[in-house]
């Protein structure tokens, strides 16, 4: 899911929880905004912040933290002579990354199905399309 979608749907429930929070605290009233504590736009804003806050929080956590876990998960899984033959883990970084993408356009473009990525002759397959892979 992508991030402007991610950030859509927490402004859609953080709208949401400003009607319903506005509306709760003036039926709780009776309909009469004078009975409130506070203005009815105040508890809108607090259950649109406490709506939307902790989802933001973690959504930050996560593009700070992505960086460091992803490539550490996938690393874990390649061998160390593997990475040395290679030059360095930021270059098996960008060549796995090359072919996820390459991989990704193929599917969108209708070169081979998600489920039918086979290992043989994916090189040529990613270079019908203009993915140029190292050795």
């Amino acid at each position: 899911m992508s991030l402007s979608y991610i950030l859509l749907a927490i402004l859609i429930l953080s709208t949401a929880g400003y009607v319903l929070g506005r509306m709760r605290a003036l039926q709780s009233a009776g309909g009469d905004k004078r009975a409130l504590h506070s203005q009815p736009q105040h508890y809108g804003w607090h259950v649109a912040i406490l709506a939307s806050a902790p989802a933001l929080l973690v959504l930050v956590a996560w593009l700070l933290v992505q960086n460091i876990a992803v490539p550490n998960a996938v690393l874990q899984n390649i061998p160390a002579d593997e990475i040395d033959a290679v030059g360095s883990r930021d270059l098996v970084m960008t060549q796995i990354q090359d072919v996820a993408d390459g991989l990704a356009q193929a599917v969108d473009r209708g070169i081979v199905a998600a489920g039918e990525i086979q290992a043989e002759g994916l090189r040529e397959q990613l270079a019908t399309i203009g993915v140029a892979l190292g050795s």
